[in-house]
């Protein structure tokens, strides 16, 4: 929270927190969803008789493979140093100490440009502990304007028992400062990668083991968005150019350039689903242009293709940006790219939000007003169940079973206390639709009133695009064997 409040201040670009934009869960077996309300975690069945609170203040909810045990976070605010402490490495503790002590001397901020202004809150939590919160803010005047107190945001993962009536909290896997953006659980249910926002600028992906002990770090970097492979071995991320280097610039025309994003894939797991002692480097697949605010997520297919959002672009000479999006299979030897939607059919315009049936044969794409539309992936018709609904996406559609998709939908009903409402829609039986939230208490679909923030690419300070960086720029030249976009 405090982070957010000195952003305000410095007008410094952060954005913390989760994009609580994957809201409703159905479970592998599609007997229960997790719905990551406003009033905390519930769960309901398939009539959405909705239960009591399960968790409070749960922004993630992940289901295991086993239906009844699930990955959640939640987040939690302190104003106790000790708590935060903790959760720092030596060097960070040291750090936060020296930039507090910077602010004890002068009272000001010494470089509100610098990263560390992002540590300010946890310096003045440091600085509390040390002298008090009365001189801190007496001493601190001109940076503390505010009349709330200084807190920190704490996420914390841990596993969840949700087998009887009475869930119970299982083990807390990790607990960080950092903001935790997105849980992908491996096909095995043994490992779990997180998608992380480090200081509202960068992303990493780190691995645990569901079963305890020290993360691994994927990438540390702008990488985000991670998938598992079908056997659960690999994981498939995006990774975002985070300097101005040549190698994440392409040659448009003689005095433009246009930013590079890749399609990576990490080995990381052995055929038990542990980590391995020693990971390979990653290798790059593909390599994606950056569109406007929009960004590319992955999905791997049981036969191990990979799908993807991306904008067209016509490979070697890179001389034809294309308007429309589409998205596109990777084929298995990871060589051969190719569209999945004529150029004819219209998908919905959240393609960074597409998700995939439990058999790879539909594929859902919600757009920004409401629109739900089904890619068939093996004829690529394109079937629209909504033309348009809420005012703004509020959450993802998510599929129970290969032929019954949720989302939301406007309540055009008078007598209806819900503007919005979560359905779940027959795809084999159109007329059979049912409205899961009709009885929600109102205090609980809260979120279905906000609609989505904009993506989580413009928490990474894309750079301007096709914008001159020199003359006559150099280039790399393209890795030989990797398939290009057409």
């Amino acid at each position: 929270m405090m982070r957010q409040i000195f952003a305000v201040i410095f007008c410094v670009t952060l954005l913390t927190a989760c994009d609580s934009y994957d809201r409703v869960n159905w479970s592998p077996d599609g007997k229960r969803v997790a719905v990551v309300a406003s009033d905390g975690l519930r769960l309901a069945d398939e009539a959405g008789n909705l239960s009591a609170p399960v968790l409070d203040h749960a922004t993630i909810c992940r289901w295991l493979p086993d239906s009844n045990h699930a990955v959640v976070v939640s987040t939690k605010e302190t104003t106790n140093w000790n708590d935060i402490k903790e959760l720092l490495s030596a060097s960070e503790r040291a750090k936060v100490s020296r930039i507090g002590e910077r602010m004890w001397k002068s009272g000001s901020i010494y470089n509100s440009n610098s990263p560390d202004v992002l540590l300010v809150s946890d310096a003045v939590l440091y600085l509390n502990y040390k002298y008090g919160t009365k001189p801190v803010r007496a001493r601190l005047a001109k940076i503390l304007k505010m009349d709330a107190p200084v807190s920190e945001t704490i996420s914390v993962l841990q596993t969840l028992d949700l087998s009887s009536k009475n869930p119970s909290g299982g083990p807390v896997l990790w607990r960080t400062t950092e903001s935790i953006d997105d849980v992908r659980i491996s096909p095995m249910g043994t490992l779990a990668a997180v998608s992380v926002d480090t200081t509202g600028s960068e992303h990493k992906i780190i691995v645990l083991s569901l079963n305890g002990g020290a993360a691994t770090t994927v990438e540390n970097s702008l990488a985000d968005f991670p998938d598992w492979s079908a056997d659960g071995k690999s994981l498939f991320y995006i990774l975002y150019p985070n300097r101005p280097e040549e190698k994440c610039l392409k040659k448009i025309n003689d005095n433009q350039l246009q930013w590079i994003a890749t399609i990576n894939r990490q080995e990381i797991a052995d055929a038990h689903g542990q980590v391995l002692p020693k990971c390979p480097a990653a290798k790059t697949l593909v390599e994606l242009p950056i569109a406007g605010d929009s960004s590319s997520h992955v999905h791997c297919m049981a036969d191990g293709s990979v799908v993807f959002n991306s904008k067209q672009r016509q490979f070697p000479s890179i001389t034809k940006f294309q308007a429309q999006s589409n998205l596109f299979k990777l084929s298995p030897d990871f060589q051969h790219v190719e569209p999945m939607a004529p150029a004819n059919e219209l998908l919905g315009d959240k393609l960074d939000c597409f998700e995939v049936n439990q058999d790879g044969t539909k594929i859902a794409v919600p757009g920004s007003h409401g629109e739900v539309t089904v890619l068939d992936v093996a004829s690529g018709k394109v079937d629209v169940l909504e033309k348009a609904g809420p005012d703004g996406l509020t959450f993802i559609p998510h599929w129970r079973t290969k032929d019954e998709l949720c989302y939301p939908t406007q309540n055009r009903e008078k007598d209806r206390a819900h503007d919005v409402d979560v359905v779940l829609q027959s795809l084999t039986e159109p007329t059979h639709r049912v409205v899961l939230s009709k009885d929600w208490p109102v205090k609980s679909v809260g979120f279905l009133k906000v609609p989505l923030e904009p993506h989580k690419m413009e928490k990474h300070n894309k750079p301007q695009h096709n914008k001159p960086q020199h003359n006559k720029p150099q280039y790399n030249k393209p890795q030989q064997n990797k398939p290009h976009l057409h």
